[in-house]
């Protein structure tokens, strides 16, 4: 099962950036940025306790950064998802994995796909394990 959202980036602040030495307080800025850009679609969102795996997808209108600097952004874009409860936490037992892509678009955004893994117990008819 996977639900997919689609954030428009207020700011695009590259991963490098914040190896440069950024103020907490820019980075404490750009955090209550991304809280409202996505307070409509998270607020609103079903919650769900089970473990997952998130794919960033970045569009820029002009120069897009390198999938690796988009990480920061996406990292602000999961603590948001924890601050609205559509995540439990963003430890290990919660985020499986994260992967991310950056391309040239329309518009800067980033489509948030969240890969909601259901352990085949809760799945009405789970996969046969084949014998060994």
């Amino acid at each position: 099962m996977k639900t997919s959202f689609t954030i428009p980036i207020p700011q695009k602040i590259s991963t490098n950036s914040i190896y440069a030495g950024v103020h907490w307080t820019k980075r404490k800025a750009f955090k209550d940025l991304m809280l409202l850009s996505t307070h409509n679609q998270f607020k609103a969102s079903a919650k769900h306790n089970c473990r997952v795996s998130l794919s960033f997808l970045f569009t820029f209108k002009s120069r897009p950064l390198d999938s690796s600097n988009c990480s920061y952004m996406a990292k602000v874009i999961e603590d948001c998802m924890v601050h609205y409860g559509i995540l439990k936490d963003d430890t290990i037992k919660s985020v499986k994995s994260v992967t991310f892509e950056s391309q040239k678009g329309d518009r800067d955004e980033c489509e948030v796909i969240i890969h909601w893994l259901i352990p085949n117990f809760l799945l009405p008819n789970p996969p046969r394990q084949p014998p060994y």
